[in-house]
């Protein structure tokens, strides 16, 4: 059974400009970790909330409800939107939220996502054509698989999205050049959390997920 977000979290005291995005939003399910040093909010809005301002609430939570323990505060947003919002509109609202999430796991990725031409294909297709490099290529599979589970799974709009690759002028890049490059990913991947716009995944959180009334007073991994 869900329920409103301040009332499972009363004592979190948030700015306005935060709070206003939270007011109407529901909580769906909490879950933990077995050591429980991550939480899992199931959020679900029926507006859009920028994931800088879920980035924030995050942090909030953290620093107020477990002040001097490691726990990592993590949401998972379900969106519940009109029929107005056709796979464009979504892109065009959501496109600088998309972005802040990809640079959250990878900062040099963000600015190829910044940086790409969004192309409507069609109604419910679209193609984000990026700057062809080493670093775009290792991932544009799980761009593309995250851009397409984004959509889907957490806006609930039919669409399909494709990355696109595309050369630039100044392609063949130096030695040095590519070993940063190389190594950037490395890094990447082998940095906690990097898997952006999908659900933690299975065994991540145990069967530990209380009642609410059990999880308030205990009060993430995207997400």
């Amino acid at each position: 059974m869900s329920k409103p977000f301040f009332e499972v979290f009363p004592k979190l005291k948030v700015r306005k400009d935060l709070q206003d995005y939270f007011t109407d939003t529901q909580v769906e399910r909490l879950a933990a970790n077995r050591e429980r040093t991550r939480l899992k909010v199931c959020l679900r809005s029926e507006h859009l909330i920028h994931k800088d301002r879920v980035f924030r609430m995050q942090r909030e939570m953290e620093e107020q409800l477990f002040e001097g323990r490691p726990v990592q505060v993590f949401f998972e947003e379900h969106y519940t939107l009109s029929a107005m919002y056709t796979p464009r509109r979504l892109m065009e609202e959501y496109s600088d939220s998309i972005c802040s999430e990809i640079t959250s796991f990878s900062p040099v990725m963000g600015v190829f996502f910044r940086d790409a031409e969004i192309v409507y294909i069609d109604e419910d297709r679209i193609d984000i054509r990026m700057k062809d490099s080493c670093i775009s290529r290792s991932l544009h599979d799980r761009l593309e698989e995250a851009l397409n589970r984004i959509f889907r799974d957490r806006c609930g709009v039919k669409a399909t999205l494709t990355v696109t690759l595309e050369e630039s002028a100044a392609a063949g890049e130096a030695t040095a050049g590519r070993g940063r490059n190389i190594q950037s990913i490395h890094d990447f991947q082998d940095s906690p959390g990097n898997s952006w716009g999908q659900p933690a995944a299975p065994g991540s959180f145990s069967a530990e997920e209380g009642s609410m009334q059990e999880s308030r007073r205990s009060a993430w991994d995207q997400a």
